[in-house]
């Protein structure tokens, strides 16, 4: 797992595009079936490249809905 952001300044400019072919590139040496990422939903802007990659809401089953992440913090790991 990989936690990766384009810091301020450098934003607006197709990085996080570049990031992602990378990652993905990465999955697919690794024979890895899918790439997830974790974004704010109130984040607006930085959705739009992630959709023009081709990624969408998680959703397993329609009946069941969209999946959600859940976390439970280790005492002796730094988050």
């Amino acid at each position: 797992m990989l936690d990766i952001v384009v810091v301020k300044e450098f934003r607006g400019q197709s990085i996080s595009h570049l990031l992602l072919h990378e990652v993905e590139k990465m999955a697919l040496e690794k024979k890895c079936c899918k790439i997830t990422l974790e974004v704010f939903e109130r984040n607006i802007p930085t959705k739009s490249p992630y959709i023009k990659f081709g990624l969408k809401d998680y959703e397993l089953d329609p009946i069941f809905g969209k999946v959600i992440f859940w976390e439970k913090k280790l005492q002796y790991m730094t988050c």
